[in-house]
């Protein structure tokens, strides 16, 4: 806003003088930082947006980060918008490099003919209704990906009750704590996941990485993109100890500023790692290595945010 007034002259005075246009930006602007929260809610990273007041993690796990429907859905219509030839160089842009992604194994090409159909049917009325209801295609985008989010809600619900009961299965002796469910891009059928269990009676907790798809019958895993499934394939386990995680998180200063943002934390006495992130083709930003306490200063600052795994440390508290 600061920069809008100060460099735009005409907004500058419009705002001055009109008192819908102050309305509606300030309307616009509240509107944009909602939305802002509200999609990055959707996702396995989570947001706090209650913070300072209430410092809870919140946790969606139902969308891709960059979901490529919320591109197509949105990015045709805007592109069509473009008073020139070069809306069509945007459009060929877009499903270039969707394209590109297929073919480098983190679409499958069943979803790429899904979001072209999808971006052909947007384009078509978009042009259509090229001069007189504009506001058609928004809104049919619109549509699209509430109903888009719909889906993925029920999948994600769907997928967490699958691997809550496997897991039971697996250690009837240990409680499930969590399980991050992270999407898969336009496809609903494919997930990935990083699970907490705990076994207080043998002060361990163990973490599970994999992949599933929760209708195995219609798309079997192996057919979930591959560049995004977790490295070596198939489940992968480990173990650690709840007694030198309390300890670590107690006495390492460091550890406990990273504990305030790990949901699903391998922790030993060398490295601190977020298994969310085990597969990401450059490797897992979140990776602490540990030093002894008083070698390093401190961090400065740390925010007051709750500790998603306090469920683990002290008890109760915790992720939502």
């Amino acid at each position: 806003l600061a920069v809008l007034w100060a460099l735009g002259p005409n907004a500058r005075m419009l705002l001055r003088e009109s008192r819908p246009a102050r309305t509606g930006l300030l309307l616009a602007t509240a509107a944009g930082l909602l939305l802002h929260i509200t999609m990055d809610f959707l996702n396995s990273y989570g947001v706090h947006p209650f913070y300072p007041f209430k410092p809870d993690w919140y946790y969606g796990d139902m969308v891709f980060i960059v979901e490529p429907v919320f591109w197509v859905a949105f990015g045709v219509p805007l592109a069509l918008s473009v008073h020139s030839r070069a809306r069509w160089v945007l459009v060929a842009g877009l499903f270039g490099a969707l394209a590109y992604f297929a073919m480098h194994g983190f679409l499958n090409w069943g979803s790429f003919e899904a979001l072209a159909a999808l971006g052909g049917a947007i384009a078509v009325l978009r042009i259509m209704h090229m001069h007189s209801r504009r506001a058609l295609a928004l809104a049919l985008a619109l549509a699209i990906c509430v109903t888009f989010v719909g889906v993925q809600l029920a999948a994600s619900q769907a997928g967490r009750a699958q691997l809550t009961r496997h897991l039971a299965t697996l250690d009837p002796s240990s409680r499930v704590v969590d399980i991050a469910m992270t999407a898969f891009p336009a496809q609903p059928l494919c997930w990935s996941y990083a699970s907490v269990e705990a076994n207080e009676s043998n002060a361990t907790y163990r973490l599970r990485r994999g992949t599933i798809s929760v209708a195995p019958g219609w798309l079997p895993v192996e057919g979930c993109p591959p560049a995004l499934q977790s490295r070596g394939g198939g489940e992968s386990h480990w173990e650690g100890s709840l007694s030198t995680l309390r300890e670590l998180a107690a006495h390492n200063c460091e550890l406990n500023a990273w504990l305030r943002f790990a949901r699903i934390p391998q922790v030993d006495r060398e490295v601190a790692s977020d298994q969310r992130f085990a597969a990401t083709p450059r490797g897992n930003f979140t990776t602490l290595e540990m030093a002894d306490p008083g070698k390093r200063a401190c961090p400065q600052g740390v925010p007051q945010w709750g500790m998603p795994r306090a469920d683990l440390l002290a008890g109760g508290g915790g992720a939502h």
